[in-house]
């Protein structure tokens, strides 16, 4: 081998031993992107939104269940079904068929409770099962390492409060109540959003106090699973909304 052909080898691998360990910058030790990198998807975003509107359902139909409104109470049972899993179940069924089938079980055992009028608690213990089932499809659709990140609480908070926002404006037109289902749809998202908010405030650093005030406000104009006698605006509604979710975008952006 003459001299400039070795040189040559030399810095060729060199060059191949430096791009090699650039490649596994921001890898963890498992050769996974770390969690401070992942970042969700807009679609996964919103798949995590609906899988959370099923909560908001929930939420709703065991809150009617208990005062016995049994007619609704079925209606927001099977909402979950009827919409969520409709939209989902083609992109979960690509991933996990067997997940797909069992969670299209456990969203229906609820609505049997209720025709059946077993206690409250076999409903609560239904939702519970339907619950587990919902998170291994949120685990399925979208990794750990993306989930497992404040932006991502951030938005899917940010998502259900704009939802808040839609089911409350279809809900209250001019002033009078048209829609009480989405009234309910609102008040549950509202719900599952102050829960979610609840687990992560402490992530949320300077932005927390906007979000929490801004909840707050929402929580006193939609007070109740039963729509109030007076009716806020849909405007009011939407700068509640706005607010928090400008304050949730700066958390997302920021992390």
């Amino acid at each position: 081998m003459n001299k400039f052909l070795g040189q040559s080898i030399s810095i060729l691998l060199a060059l191949l031993i430096s791009a090699g360990a650039l490649a596994g910058c921001g890898n963890d030790d498992e050769g996974g992107k770390t969690a401070s990198t992942a970042k969700a998807s807009a679609g996964q975003i919103e798949q995590a939104g609906q899988l959370a509107m099923i909560r908001a359902h929930q939420i709703a139909s065991e809150s009617l269940y208990e005062k016995g409104q049994v007619a609704k109470s079925a209606k927001h049972a099977g909402h979950p079904v009827e919409e969520v899993f409709f939209a989902l179940s083609r992109t979960l069924r690509s991933k996990d068929a067997a997940l797909t089938a069992d969670l299209r079980t456990a969203l229906k055992r609820p609505n049997d409770v209720i025709y059946a009028r077993e206690p409250a608690a076999k409903l609560k213990t239904a939702y519970k099962d339907a619950g587990r089932e919902v998170e291994r499809a949120e685990a399925t659709l979208v990794p750990e390492a993306m989930r497992d990140t404040t932006a991502f609480r951030a938005q899917v908070i940010a998502n259900l409060l704009e939802t808040v926002h839609h089911e409350y404006s279809e809900a209250v037109v001019n002033g009078t109540l048209k829609m009480e289902l989405e009234y309910q749809d609102a008040w549950g998202a509202l719900k599952v959003a102050d829960a979610r908010f609840a687990a992560a405030r402490a992530e949320f650093g300077d932005q927390a106090s906007e979000i929490e005030r801004n909840l707050h406000e929402l929580n006193h104009l939609l007070p109740g699973v039963e729509p109030p006698a007076r009716l806020a605006t849909p405007e009011a509604v939407g700068v509640a909304v706005d607010g928090a979710v400008a304050a949730l975008n700066e958390v997302a952006q920021a992390r």
